[in-house]
């Protein structure tokens, strides 16, 4: 996540407005029980996300992403019931993999391309994502609002959030197109 601060190398010393985030507590992963033996769970040190991958599954070059944000109390219980859903209908996934990530891409620091996301769900087509949309939204009511989400459009008023983009990387001519994978 540092390699996308490139801005902070500008401001000023001793600013009231910008500056690193400390980290608080490496401990605090958010862990989820009774993965399918169906998942191949990645878990890059590099990264602030924890992807769950469907064994076997091919997504397509794109498509629709959903995303849900969750305020950090919630955050735990958004999870689980977020992920209960994916695992049960056998849905690619990611999440942030600790609270400490989850208040840095909430923070004004933050990278306004990748911020406010919780979790992303990538629907295999069209009806399975419909069909999340709603779902999901009735699952997840009952918490507060996490923060908007800048770059999709709300569903109803709900926590989820949606957008048409790539899952892959995609390469046109000798320009590449950085397309993250499930974004």
């Amino acid at each position: 996540m540092e390699g996308n601060m490139l801005y902070r190398k500008y401001l000023k010393a001793n600013s009231g407005y910008y500056g690193k985030t400390e980290v608080r507590d490496k401990g605090n992963t958010y862990e989820l029980n009774d993965i399918p033996n169906t998942y191949t769970v990645i878990s890059d040190s590099d990264s602030v996300w924890k992807h769950y991958h469907v064994k076997g599954l091919i997504l397509p070059d794109q498509g629709w992403k959903i995303h849900v944000t969750s305020s950090l109390e919630d955050s735990k219980s958004v999870l689980d019931k977020v992920a209960r859903l994916c695992k049960d209908k056998k849905i690619e996934f990611k999440h942030v993999k600790d609270r400490d990530s989850m208040i840095k891409l909430n923070s004004k620091n933050a990278n306004r391309a990748s911020s406010e996301k919780f979790m992303t769900i990538s629907p295999m087509n069209n009806e399975i994502f419909v069909e999340l949309l709603e779902i999901i939204s009735l699952t997840i009511q009952k918490f507060k609002k996490g923060p908007y989400f800048l770059n999709d459009k709300r569903w109803k008023n709900s926590n989820v959030f949606y957008r048409y983009g790539g899952f892959k990387l995609m390469k046109m001519a000798n320009i590449v197109l950085e397309m993250r994978k499930v974004i």
